[in-house]
Order: structure tokens, then C-alpha cells, then sequence
């Protein structure tokens, strides 16, 4: 396993704050197969969706019945008339059937597909003195953002490691000496007038990469506040919180808990709303944290991921990622 790729590179590949990315539910298993409406003749029953396997969405719905039945045979010849009778009635044809209802879709199967083969693996005890973080500070639109203050800092006193200012093209890197150890530290990004952004990766940093850092405005934070139904606070904190699983990949299902609590939004569908669990992106947010020390955890399927601290900043915006 790279921790690289998991700590810092699946901490900010995508982050969307003001419309949180989605992601494609679906998987390379085969669908499940819908259920069939009822034939002719009578109403159909609804035919009942295939049910989904473990983490797989369910069957799409039945089709409805088959063609509506045919009317009954030609209408009856008239007999032949008798001495002194009346002309026979020809009979009438029969009435044509509907044909039946189609089935509903069946529900999804529960359990999460998450790779959590690197739960609770120790960390490296030694890395390169020195390692390089390198990446782009871009708007929400994805455009580069220029002349950004890019510092990397200690969390242990705060001291400054290195810092460097984002070219015309968004880039940056910083040149990071650790003294052979995993080095725990943080990014902190300022630009113009966008609202200042924390980095906190989910473990030290242990060699090189880098993370997209996107910078947002304080009309934007607001519109997702607003758009969240959450009354901001003064001087508290945003955080922004991404659960991925030992590939890096985003984990579906995984529920966030932070110490102190803050107003938690999941992504849902690109929506922040209250819900249970993230979606396919993993993403939420959690809106009013007081400033200072927070615990950040997540838990999927009963099974609590790694645990870390970070500091929630007065009126800032502040990045990490979760995982196993």
C-alpha cells in the first residue's frame, strides 16, 4: 500500500465545496433482473424487482404484461331462421384484456464494498529527510489560482517548514526536511479574498505528493450554509471531511463523528443535507466547530476507522480525509 496515495493525494483530488462531488454508484457486478408484469387476458400482477447483492444496487422495474388481450372469436353467425321465429341475435366478441402492472424495482443490497485490508497497519518509522509536496491551488471551477501563500507547518509549535507562492498556473511545492521520521504537519493556504484553507492530511506525511488545495469565497461557504439549512456562526469553523478506503478510493456508507460536535452535513447527490451515512463521494461537512482541537473518526459497517486531531480554525476553512 502507498500511504502517499491515501494521506495526500485522496485528501483533495476532487474537493468541491460549494456542490460537493458525486460519484457512480454502480459497479462492475452484473444488475440484478427485473421483474415481469402479468400477460393478457387478466390484469397482470406487478412483477417484483431482482434484489440487490451485497452493496449493489437493486433490479430496475418490472416491465409491464405482455400485449393486451385479443377479443373473443367473430361475432356468431345467425342461425338459420324458423318456421315463424325470430332472427337470431349474432353474439358479441369479447372484451380485450389490460395487460398487468409493471413490477417495482428491488431494494438495494446493505453492506459496504469499502477495502479495508490496511485497518490499523503501523506506519513507517523511517522516510527520506526530505520530501516534496507539490500540487495546483484552483478555484472551485477548477481555474488556477495565482500568487496564493502556500506554508507548510509544524503541528507541534507551529513552526514554519517551508512555503512558496502558486505560479500563474495554480502550481506550488515545498521542500520538507523531516529528520528521518514521519513529519506531522499541515497546509495552510491564503489567497486575495478567498476564505484561508487548512490541510491536515489523516496520518504524517511520509514521502512525496501533494494535494489540489481548492480555495473558496465567503459568498460561496454562506450558499452552502444556506443551501445546508445550517445558521452560521461567528467565529467558529468549517471542516470538510473525505472517508476513503485503502485503494483511495471514496467510501460509501461510512458514518463521520467529530469531538467537539459541529452541525454534520453528508453529500447527498451533491446536496448537503442531514442524512446518515456519505454517499458515493464520502464526502461532508461539518459547519460551526468551535476553534481549537477536534477529534475526527468515521465508522463503516461497525468498524471505526483511524482516529486523528486537527484544529479547527475561526472563520477558515479546514480539509482531512479518514481512514483505515
Amino acid at each position: 500500500m502507498r500511504w502517499n496515495l491515501v494521506a495526500v493525494v485522496a485528501l483533495c483530488s476532487a474537493v468541491c465545496f460549494a456542490s460537493a462531488c458525486g460519484g457512480d454508484d454502480d459497479n462492475s457486478d452484473p444488475e440484478p433482473t427485473a421483474g415481469s408484469g402479468g400477460s393478457g387476458n387478466q390484469s397482470g400482477s406487478s412483477g417484483s424487482g431482482g434484489k440487490g447483492g451485497s452493496g449493489d444496487k437493486g433490479g430496475s422495474g418490472g416491465n409491464g404484461g405482455m400485449t393486451s388481450g385479443q377479443g373473443g372469436e367473430d361475432p356468431g353467425q345467425a342461425g338459420d331462421a324458423g318456421a315463424g321465429g325470430a332472427e337470431p341475435v349474432a353474439g358479441a366478441g369479447g372484451e380485450p384484456a389490460l395487460g398487468g402492472a409493471g413490477g417495482a424495482g428491488g431494494a438495494g443490497g446493505a453492506g459496504s464494498t469499502a477495502d479495508l485490508s490496511c485497518l490499523g497497519l503501523d506506519l513507517p518509522e523511517t522516510i527520506p529527510d526530505t520530501i516534496t509536496l507539490s500540487g495546483l491551488v484552483t478555484d472551485s471551477s477548477a481555474n488556477p489560482v495565482a500568487d496564493a501563500t502556500v506554508q507548510a507547518r509544524a503541528v507541534t509549535g507551529d513552526g514554519l517548514l517551508d512555503n512558496d507562492t502558486s505560479t500563474a498556473a495554480g502550481g506550488y511545492a515545498l521542500a520538507l526536511s523531516t529528520g528521518g521520521t514521519p513529519l506531522d504537519a499541515y497546509l495552510h493556504v491564503s489567497a486575495g479574498t478567498y476564505v484561508d484553507s487548512y490541510v491536515y492530511p489523516p496520518v504524517p506525511f511520509l514521502e512525496d505528493g501533494g494535494p489540489t488545495i481548492v480555495m473558496t469565497t465567503t459568498a460561496q461557504v454562506v450558499g452552502a450554509a444556506v443551501a445546508a439549512q445550517v445558521t452560521l456562526e461567528p467565529g467558529t469553523g468549517v471542516l470538510y471531511v473525505l472517508v476513503v478506503d485503502c485503494a483511495g478510493d471514496p467510501v460509501e456508507g461510512a458514518t463521520i463523528t467529530t469531538n467537539p460536535p459541529g452541525d454534520l452535513r453528508y453529500n447527498a447527490g451533491g446536496i448537503l443535507t442531514i442524512a446518515t451515512a456519505t454517499d458515493a463521494s464520502g464526502t461532508a461537512v461539518v459547519f460551526n466547530l468551535p476553534p481549537g482541537n477536534v477529534e475526527v473518526d468515521a465508522t463503516v459497517d461497525g468498524t471505526s476507522l483511524r482516529e486523528h486531531t486537527l484544529n479547527a480554525w475561526e472563520e477558515a476553512l479546514t480539509f482531512t480525509a479518514v481512514i483505515p
